[in-house]
C-alpha cells in the first residue's frame, strides 16, 4: 500500500499528481504498468478535477481512465492510497 497527504496545484494547465510506475516501463521491451491521482485541469467554476488512471500494456500503453467527484483537491489536504497487487489495483 502506497499512500499520501497531497493539496494539488490550483492553476490551470499545471498537472499535479501522486503515481506509481514500473521501472523500465519506458521501454519497448517493458510492460507497461502505471497508476495514477492526477489533478486534470479546472472546471468553469474553478473546481479541480481528480482523474485516475490505471495505465499498462505491451507494445505501447493503454489508458484506463475515470474522473472522479472530490471536492476541495486544490484548496484542502486529502490522503490518497493506492493498493497495487499482482491481482488487483484499488485507489482509496
Amino acid at each position: 500500500k502506497f499512500e499520501a497527504s497531497i493539496q494539488y496545484a490550483g492553476m490551470d494547465g499545471v498537472i499535479s499528481s501522486f503515481f506509481l510506475w514500473k521501472p523500465g516501463s519506458e521501454t519497448s521491451t517493458v510492460y507497461w504498468n502505471e497508476l495514477d491521482f492526477e489533478k486534470d485541469g479546472i472546471t468553469r467554476n474553478g473546481d479541480c478535477k481528480l482523474q485516475l488512471n490505471l495505465i499498462n500494456g505491451m507494445p505501447g500503453p493503454e489508458n484506463h481512465e475515470q474522473l472522479v467527484n472530490v471536492s476541495k483537491i486544490c484548496t484542502e489536504f486529502h490522503t490518497y492510497a493506492f493498493e497495487w497487487t499482482p491481482d488487483y489495483a484499488k485507489w482509496t
